[in-house]
């Protein structure tokens, strides 16, 4: 399996609260096993970066993750991420 890694430099120390914690939880997962589907190993703390960098750069702290389909949420996994 290749492996993907955060590429930018850390862009916030954000952290959810409580009532959005649940939230950014199942969209990790999401994003984890999305990349984990098209063969790369994404390790949680970078796919938290990878979206709230997404996020940021729509002026947005956490983008809801509900209707993105798979095929552009890896695009955006790619686009934030560099092979190690």
């Amino acid at each position: 399996m290749r492996r993907r890694r955060w590429a930018p430099e850390a862009i916030s120390a954000w952290r959810p609260d409580r009532e959005t914690a649940a939230e950014v939880e199942r969209d990790v997962d999401r994003i984890v096993g999305v990349a984990a589907n098209a063969g790369y190993a994404l390790p949680r703390a970078d796919a938290e970066l990878v979206w709230l960098a997404h996020s940021a750069e729509l002026c947005a702290t956490w983008l809801a993750l509900d209707n993105a389909p798979d095929e552009v949420l890896l695009r955006i996994i790619v686009w934030y991420t560099r092979e190690s």
